[in-house]
């Protein structure tokens, strides 16, 4: 691949990674895990991205985040691996990357126009299946890590069936809302863009 190609590549990633950072400050703050639009465009970086380079904008977002920058939902810096959130943060890379592999399955680096017209072909059944399995992604690590790290630093004794219902339970409304939100996006504006 040629550097102009790479550059044309790494441009929507870095988007997606501002627009994750973005979505963090979009926010309802809710203990232990606060709500925000952060999974809604990891989602769409799976999706427009494709699994490569949807991976690529969430490991630079995460990035970012730990060398300090404040792109966190509580902030940023090194110190933020002590949070309990940052398993959802570390499901965010591993989700964009299963989306864009069950949307665009082979196809690691895919143009943004390629994107959109994988998005037209593929059925709604297909594309909630993908945003589902990245929802699932994302809770895997981001439950475990919260009871764990409850359980070793923090020393509240959060049960795995608590860290379950606070990390994951109260959230699934609203991760029905974000993939039906994709839903209707897919099918009003790329589905019928002539």
């Amino acid at each position: 691949m040629t550097a102009n190609n790479k550059i044309r590549f790494l441009i929507p990633a870095a988007l997606f990674a501002a627009l994750t950072a973005i979505g963090a400050y979009i926010k309802i703050p809710l203990p232990p895990v606060p709500i925000s639009l952060q999974t809604f465009f990891v989602v769409l970086a799976g999706l427009l991205l494709g699994s490569r380079y949807g991976a690529i904008s969430q490991l630079l977002y995460l990035f970012i985040g730990l060398i300090g920058v404040p792109v966190f939902v509580e902030g940023g810096g090194l110190f933020y691996v002590l949070k309990p959130t940052f398993g959802y943060l570390i499901g965010f890379v591993f989700s964009a990357f299963v989306i864009g592999k069950i949307v665009h399955g082979s196809e690691n680096e895919i143009p943004f126009a390629r994107a959109l017209q994988n998005l037209k072909s593929r059925s709604s059944k297909r594309i909630v299946l993908a945003c589902a399995a990245g929802f699932v992604v994302i809770y895997i690590p981001g439950v475990t890590y919260l009871y764990l790290i409850s359980q070793f630093y923090l020393g509240t004794g959060l049960s795995f069936y608590q860290a379950l219902i606070t990390g994951c339970a109260y959230f699934l409304i609203w991760d029905i809302a974000k993939i039906i939100l994709i839903i209707l996006f897919i099918n009003i504006y790329i589905r019928n863009e002539k």
